[in-house]
């Protein structure tokens, strides 16, 4: 009998700052295609990010117009391109945004094909001492089945992905960022291959970062023993700086 699994995460995330977690939204407006990605960008008639000399180094954009920042009771607004930068001397900022809600596997078989749905996190923080990114939850489980409901375990290090193997894990794969970016650790941080450990960080930095996009894919696989049902589980993603 062919098993026919469905399987879904749901991704709730959290923001911490002086040790409070809240939730909170941020809005970038973001240009995408299938293949590229403008995350900002500046009507502008100059600038760089790599003017040097041996004590100094500048990073500007001249010809802006309206620039600064701008409040009301509910809403703030950074205006202009380097305001998007986060700085040691503003007031201490803490940024973790996911671009979905909820990935789907659709149907799975153990026959495959892999399905790697995928989304990004785009993080940053003006504090110097960093930040880091950590999850919690458990691999998928199916609520409703009797026996042989979980797909996936803990799995400390990367693994391929292999229609046939009863498997779940992750990655985080660094994108672009503005400057001094975060960088995705081990066992994560491999393109093509997964893992899935609570106890270990996803990213991190070790000082100030601006705006760091990564893109975060899963996969899913199993090996027909499987029990057909609704698998699921709750990933909560937490962002943690030190002020």
């Amino acid at each position: 009998m062919l098993n026919i699994l469905r399987t879904k995460i749901i991704i709730i995330s959290i923001f911490c700052l002086f040790g409070i977690a809240w939730t909170t939204s941020n809005l970038l407006a973001v240009m995408n295609s299938t293949h590229y990605e403008i995350w900002a960008d500046a009507v502008s008639v100059g600038g760089g990010e790599d003017q040097a000399s041996a004590n100094y180094k500048l990073q500007d954009t001249v010809g802006e117009s309206a620039i600064g920042r701008s409040t009301s009771t509910n809403y703030s607004a950074r205006i202009g391109f380097r305001e998007m930068e986060l700085n040691s001397s503003a007031t201490p900022a803490l940024i973790l945004t996911l671009g979905a809600g909820n990935v789907n596997f659709g149907t799975l078989t153990k026959n495959g094909p892999n399905v790697t749905p995928s989304h990004t996190l785009i993080t940053g923080t003006n504090s110097a001492t960093g930040l880091s990114i950590t999850f919690s939850g458990s691999p998928l489980t199916c609520p409703s089945c009797a026996s042989n409901s979980n797909i996936g375990s803990t799995v400390s290090t990367p693994f391929t992905a292999s229609a046939g193997t009863n498997q779940f894990g992750l990655s985080a794969i660094f994108q672009s960022a503005i400057s001094n970016p975060a960088a995705s650790l081990y066992p994560y941080n491999n393109a093509n291959q997964f893992a899935f450990d609570s106890s270990l960080p996803l990213i991190s930095s070790s000082g100030a970062t601006g705006l760091s996009t990564f893109i975060l894919k899963y996969v899913a696989n199993v090996n027909g023993t499987e029990s057909p049902g609704d698998y699921v589980t709750t990933l909560t993603f937490t962002a943690t700086a030190n002020f």
